[in-house]
């Protein structure tokens, strides 16, 4: 199948609400999901790698690896009590 073709038969997803929904969702459609969201992926990682290399190199990687498991551990422990206090 064509990405043309799998784009058509994702069209008109906003009415889910019609008798048509359940056509709507095919197997093709739910098959390009995961597809394009690791294309957006690798190709935010790839452009942000570039400009966090420059960073790094005015700063200093010692110390944004310091930082960066600084802000690692307090987003884990808001977590964990996000978590346990729910």
């Amino acid at each position: 199948m064509t990405p043309r073709s799998r784009s058509a038969s994702c069209k008109n997803l906003a009415d889910a609400g019609t008798a048509s929904a359940p056509r709507l969702m095919t197997r093709q459609c739910l098959e390009a999901v995961p597809h394009l969201a690791l294309a957006v992926t690798s190709a935010l990682t790839c452009t942000e790698q570039i400009s966090a290399g420059h960073f790094a190199d005015r700063v200093g990687r010692q110390s944004l690896i310091v930082y960066g498991m600084l802000v690692q551990a307090v987003g884990f422990v808001l977590a964990l009590a996000l978590f346990t206090a729910g």
